[in-house]
């Protein structure tokens, strides 16, 4: 699924994670590194990324979503659901600074900065 957006970086991670200070080893479909990881019920966000395409994978055993916006929020400019492990999807995103969040657990949040 791809959805428009912008987006802008520092991620914090969730369900008492934090920022990873970047960096990933998981893949895009090119092989390339994904952009934004969930592992151990995290957000691991780099402090920015290009607008363009960006890559989300799920190294979880369990489902996640990277959804814009505050937990509830009726209309996210994008919504991927990334069932684990090994899950991984792509949105577009123009330059910005979105909150994202997890609509499966609540408590994982973080900030994407796209320049």
């Amino acid at each position: 699924m791809l959805a428009a957006l912008a987006f802008g970086a520092i991620g914090l991670g969730a369900c008492g994670g934090g920022d990873s200070g970047g960096g990933s080893d998981a893949t895009d479909a090119t092989g390339g590194p994904a952009d934004v990881t969930i592992k151990t019920f995290q957000f691991s966000i780099p402090a920015s990324v290009p607008a363009g395409t960006i890559t989300v994978a799920n190294q979880d055993n369990t489902t996640h979503t990277f959804t814009e916006g505050e937990p509830g929020n009726p209309e996210p400019r994008f919504d991927l659901e990334l069932e684990g492990p090994d899950a991984e999807d792509q949105t577009e995103v123009q330059a910005g600074t979105y909150k994202v969040h997890c609509r499966i657990h609540n408590s994982m949040t973080g900030t994407l900065v796209v320049a």
